[in-house]
Order: C-alpha cells, then structure tokens, then sequence
C-alpha cells in the first residue's frame, strides 16, 4: 500500500502524490469525496532484447531524472541522468544476460532488458 505525499497543504486544501501514480486533492470546504486523478508514468525499452543499443521513453514523469542500469548480480554497470523523454544507451559493451533499468527517485520506476 502506498503512503500519500503531501505537496501543498493550506487551511483550505489538500493535495498530494501516491506513489507517484495518482494525485489528489481535497478542499475541506468541498463534499467529502476526494478527487484522485491517475497519472500513469510510463518507462518503455525498444528492442528487447539487443545486442547494441535500447532506445529508453519515459512519460508523465519529471525531467530531468537519475537512472541505473543493474546487471542480473545487483551490480551497477551504468548510471547517468536524462533530460529529455526519450535516449539511446550503448549496451555493446555489457555481458550478455539481464538488466534492469532503474528510474532513480523517491518512488521507483524500473523495466528489464535483455542483452544477447
């Protein structure tokens, strides 16, 4: 179960982020109904598997952000940050086997790849 984070809180109002998925608010002179919105963050890896490079896209999260990249041992072979929504990575020179690629934040966002 994920614990709300509160971002803005007056006298008035309410509002928050759970789990870096939903956001909410609540005014107190509102109904008791709450607004949730869901704001799916997205992270997809293209091709996978490969052998030379992935194309990483990320959507609906905040830019610029830390990522890592952990081979199958929890070793850590790559870590940088991105500033746009979409990059390439160079896996030519990884073993092959699994990776994971790790969004680097309070709440984590990871995808696995393959590398052959």
């Amino acid at each position: 179960m994920s614990s709300a984070v509160f971002v803005g809180k007056n006298q008035n109002s309410y509002s928050g982020v759970i789990g870096n998925i939903y956001t909410f608010k609540k005014s107190k002179n509102s109904s008791k109904n709450i607004d949730v919105q869901f704001n799916e963050s997205k992270l997809i890896i293209y091709p996978n598997p490969s052998s030379e490079y992935i194309q990483v896209g990320i959507q609906n999260w905040t830019l610029p952000f830390k990522y890592s990249i952990i081979n199958s041992n929890g070793k850590k072979v790559l870590d940088n940050l991105i500033y746009t929504p979409q990059i390439q990575i160079d896996i030519s020179n990884f073993p092959s086997g699994i990776y994971y690629f790790i969004v680097n934040s309070e709440h984590k966002l990871y995808a696995k790849f393959f590398k052959y």
